[in-house]
């Protein structure tokens, strides 16, 4: 089935913002480091966005490494943790709106 019916399209909004990190690594021996990290994203998007939600994250990283002569490796863990409040309907859609809490929480294995 086709439809010729065009999409409408999206307002989208956003602004500037600062993000930031820091890491650090340590060298225990010649063949082991570690290695870790921690991080905040603001969400670029702005409040008037109707469609996007805006969730700011916070997230860590940390890992380590084996270096040989002929063979290196590393291994890492990550979390990130999320949050948001927004209407979860945009205020084009015939539906009552809802405030509500979005939550974001992410573990990662790196290898």
């Amino acid at each position: 089935m086709t439809s010729e019916v065009p999409f409408p399209g999206i307002d989208y909004r956003s602004q500037p913002v600062f993000n930031w990190s820091v890491g650090l690594h340590f060298q225990l021996s010649p063949v082991v480091s570690l290695r870790g990290g921690i991080y905040l994203g603001h969400s670029p998007v702005a409040l008037e966005t109707p469609v996007f939600r805006r969730v700011d994250v916070i997230g860590v990283r940390g890992g380590v490494s084996f270096h040989g002569v002929r063979l290196s490796g590393s291994v890492g863990l990550g979390w990130e943790h999320g949050r948001g409040n927004d209407d979860l309907f945009p205020s084009d859609v015939p539906i009552q709106g809802e405030k509500a809490g979005i939550t974001l929480d992410t573990f990662s294995l790196i290898a």
